[in-house]
């Protein structure tokens, strides 16, 4: 009776994590078709396998349809981001989602970045944020493989573990207390600039 009632449990667990990984699925299907039919025709592919590969690590559990609409909005962010950045530099924005500016809300104020994938990034920056009292309500921080032009405007991407020569870049947003002012924002976007370039110099 006991295993029995133990076999039940698990094909209950199993069969909620089905359910689940089944909206994720759909849900992510839905975000990648809404960005690529925000993206000019020609953008429409990367884009599209951008959202795929910038959403591979967040859990199953985050893809729901409550979520969807919050997550089109930082798929769109982020892929607006990911157009350009110079060479062996960092690029941070630290900003207060609003719909005239951004197109969507948050109650958090998120922070942006980019950089060259290098070792100690997520806990340099995180500890920055501990030691400022800001919590950390979200964190996503694919790797992925970029193509850039002379002038740094993207090119092409992939997944990292897809291979190639493309460089790898650390693409990362997080959403955190929100903070109230532009020049405390703008403050935050220097500091974890200057942290991101204390990293480069110590891992190089």
């Amino acid at each position: 009776m006991v295993n029995k009632q133990a076999d039940d449990e698990q094909i209950e667990a199993k069969t909620a994590r089905s359910l689940i990984s089944a909206r994720a699925r759909d849900c992510l299907d839905s975000i990648v078709k809404r960005v690529r039919e925000d993206s000019p025709p020609e953008r429409a592919p990367l884009a599209g396998e951008f959202v795929r590969a910038f959403f591979a690590a967040l859990p199953a559990e985050d893809l729901t349809p409550t979520n969807q609409e919050t997550l089109f909005a930082i798929a769109v962010a982020q892929w607006r981001f990911m157009q350009e950045r110079a060479p062996g530099t960092a690029k941070v924005r630290v900003y207060n989602p609003s719909p005239e500016i951004d197109g969507w809300e948050s109650p958090y104020t998120v922070v942006a970045m980019l950089n060259d994938d290098m070792p100690f990034i997520i806990d340099s920056v995180t500890a920055y944020l501990t030691g400022q009292q800001l919590a950390l309500h979200r964190l996503i921080h694919p790797v992925l493989r970029i193509e850039r032009d002379a002038g740094g405007n993207l090119t092409d991407l992939k997944g990292a573990t897809e291979d190639g020569g493309r460089a790898l870049e650390s693409c990362v947003l997080l959403e955190i207390d929100r903070c109230a002012g532009e020049n405390l924002l703008l403050q935050l976007e220097r500091e974890l600039n200057d942290i991101l370039e204390d990293v480069r110099a110590v891992t190089a």
